[in-house]
């Protein structure tokens, strides 16, 4: 497991580590959450790779643009408990 503070620093990060899924935050001080998804699934090696958004904006427009680029689940905090992310996460992972 490894955390980054910044949207750039995790896209040059994940490459490396071939992670079996991301989480991600939205709203990143420097490119948006939104920008490494689509980053990460227009790239070959990471088009299958599952990508959960745990953001605080309950923004309408920033969900659907979540969806349309197929994360595979979308929490908002501080509605969603740390026992519904770490559920959502095993059940992405299929664990």
């Amino acid at each position: 497991m490894f955390s980054c503070e910044t949207g750039r620093h995790a896209l040059r990060l994940i490459p490396g580590l071939s992670p079996n899924l991301v989480v991600l935050e939205l709203k990143l001080p420097d490119i948006s959450g939104l920008e490494v998804a689509r980053r990460l699934r227009y790239s070959s090696v990471f088009v299958g790779l599952p990508i959960v958004a745990v953001t605080n904006s309950c923004e309408v427009n920033l969900a659907e643009q979540a969806l349309g680029l197929s994360f595979n689940d979308y929490l908002v905090r501080p509605d969603a408990s740390l026992n519904e992310i770490v559920n959502r996460i095993l059940w992405n992972l299929r664990l």
